[in-house]
């Protein structure tokens, strides 16, 4: 209940804010703002806070690229429904739609103040809760990463069961012991390397002891974003329906159609940004200030990616002398395909790379039909090897600007989880897969997360 009213206290101020920003912006608009008071839309946070309520966003503790959607779908719902309400009860003329466009438009940055203020709110004892975990070797090391104390969830682990420390017997007998002894918000089971059959047992061993259950199984390696889960009465079990996205032409069409309008806006809004950029770094490379290098597309089809040039000129010639002088720097380079001190890089290279800006010439790959915003990370043909029987999934689509290696700790990451990450978002990709990556890529370029 008090994570319930934490949420809509804090949901309510934003939209009130937002309001407030959306009427400030219309009087700068508006010759008769004076008839547009901004107690005369209050109603519409009603209708956001009744769709986010209706979305369960106030009551169920999730992970941010959760909520980014649900915010985003029931912004959009919440606006169809504005209009609606004013269209039947024959008072459009009455309202400003600048003032409720402005507010909706607002009302979709939600996502990052939200995700602000609930790190920040959360690691107040009030709001934490504490859970059990049962898991296995494996997994046990995993949910220090899942668990951490900023986790999403204001979770604290209070008792940690390892079920290979255990005999079955004597794993029963601790479970009812500290179940006995103690209560907790949730009991999470996360299995690893142990099959389902044993994380079903286990749940039906406490489900009459605790108030819920988080299972965790290992699902990594399974395209389960898309899917869908159905419940038989009958059979007693359940039923994966799992969508290939990519296989749909609808699908595709509207991601190309999508990808086309955002990136023609943004090259639009940002032009002068982008030649001031431009002129900047052919001065400080003497005239050469976009790289053009080969990479891999779609269906295997090679083109030309634009950047901003952030290594000297004579990098490839020099990177040869390093990687012969260097066994250290040839090993990273092997295995990474990058150098994290790398002396190639420009001291105006260092800042376009910490703060993606180097990227932002691929915009014409994107008009031009040979990249996506959001994909694999565009590679090289020398690659290719590194991708193994997995280069299918890559070929399948266009490569992205940004995808989930961008929001995922980019050069933190080893080269064989940046592929993993690309097939996974291969077999999970839709269009709100896309639209929380772009989220992500946002803070992840504010945070400088990751990049050297």
């Amino acid at each position: 209940m008090k994570y319930t009213l934490f949420k809509l206290t804090l949901y309510t101020l934003l939209l009130l804010l937002n309001l407030l920003i959306a009427r400030g912006v219309a009087e700068l608009w508006l010759p008769d703002v004076y008839i547009h008071p901004t107690t005369k839309y209050l109603w519409l946070i009603s209708v956001y806070l009744l769709i986010f309520f209706y979305l369960r966003l106030f009551t169920r503790r999730m992970v941010t690229t959760s909520e980014t959607w649900l915010i985003i779908k029931g912004s959009v719902i919440a606006l169809i429904i504005s209009f609606a309400l004013m269209s039947i009860l024959k008072q459009a003329d009455h309202y400003s739609r600048l003032i409720i466009l402005t507010f909706f438009s607002l009302n979709l940055l939600l996502p990052i103040w939200i995700y602000y203020l609930k790190r920040r709110s959360l690691q107040h004892p009030l709001l934490r809760e504490r859970v059990l975990v049962i898991c296995d070797e494996e997994a046990c090391d995993n949910s220090q990463q899942w668990l951490s104390i900023d986790n999403p969830f204001g979770f604290d682990v209070a008792h940690t069961i390892n079920i290979n420390h255990h005999s079955p017997e004597g794993l029963q007998t601790t479970v009812d012991r500290i179940l006995e002894k103690e209560r907790f918000f949730a009991t999470i089971i996360m299995l690893e390397s142990t099959g389902m059959e044993r994380m079903f047992h286990l749940m039906d061993k406490i489900q009459h002891k605790v108030k819920r259950i988080l299972l965790v199984p290992r699902m990594t390696s399974l395209p389960m974003f898309n899917a869908e889960v159905f419940n038989s009465i009958n059979q007693k079990g359940l039923i994966f329906f799992v969508r290939n996205n990519l296989l749909s032409s609808s699908d595709r069409a509207l991601k190309y159609v999508s990808d086309f309008t955002l990136a023609l806006t943004l090259t639009l809004l940002l032009s002068p940004f982008l030649l001031g950029l431009y002129l900047w770094v052919w001065v400080v490379t003497e005239g050469k200030p976009v790289f053009r290098q080969e990479r891999v597309g779609q269906n295997g089809q090679p083109f030309k990616i634009y950047k901003f040039r952030t290594m000297r000129a004579d990098a490839a010639e020099e990177l040869e002398k390093i990687l012969a002088s260097d066994p250290a720097a040839r090993e990273e380079w092997e295995r990474d395909r990058k150098l994290k001190d790398d002396p190639r890089i420009t001291h105006v290279g260092h800042f376009l790379r910490r703060t993606s800006l180097d990227e932002l010439p691929q915009l014409i790959n994107v008009l031009r039909g040979q990249m996506s915003l959001v994909g694999p990370r565009p590679i090289i043909t020398e690659e290719i090897p590194a991708y193994s029987e997995y280069i299918d999934y890559y070929q399948q689509v266009r490569p992205g600007i940004t995808g989930l290696w961008q929001v995922s700790g980019r050069n933190e990451l080893s080269y064989a989880e940046r592929v993993q990450l690309d097939v996974w978002y291969v077999r999970n990709w839709s269009l709100e897969l896309d639209l929380i990556i772009l989220t992500k890529t946002f803070v992840a370029v504010l945070l400088r997360k990751g990049s050297y």
